[in-house]
């Protein structure tokens, strides 16, 4: 019986390592989105492996409604945590913008948002 138990809990503890990918989010999280008019958006990643195998050049940018105008460089702000600025433009009020990677070995992170009604929020 305890070895059932033991199993199964290490099982949930591969199970939760399997999930846990790199975490992405953009700031601001909630602002105002208009039409035509440039805004600036900051990507934080931060790395699941501390030597992590996917470079970040290798982050993949997709988007609806809204486009990419420029990307700066990815610069870090601490052991495993980078971010980058995007300057975006909203060419419809419904949109989205995703990023994400692809891990052989965690699987796919990304970071969504939503632009309805011409503002943008996560």
């Amino acid at each position: 019986m305890k070895k059932t138990i033991l199993l199964i809990i290490v099982f949930f503890m591969l199970l939760h390592f399997k999930l846990s990918a790199c975490l992405m989010h953009y700031e601001p999280e909630k602002f105002n989105l208009e039409l035509n008019k440039e805004t600036v958006l900051t990507i934080y990643i931060e790395l699941e492996h501390r030597k992590c195998p996917i470079p970040l050049e290798d982050t993949t940018y997709s988007s609806n409604g809204i486009n990419v105008l420029k990307k700066g460089e990815w610069e870090k702000v601490r052991r495993n945590l980078y971010k980058q600025e995007i300057t975006v433009k909203a060419i419809k009020c419904d949109g989205t913008l995703r990023i994400w990677r692809d891990c052989e070995e965690k699987g796919i992170s990304e970071a969504c948002l939503n632009c309805s009604g011409c503002i943008l929020k996560k």
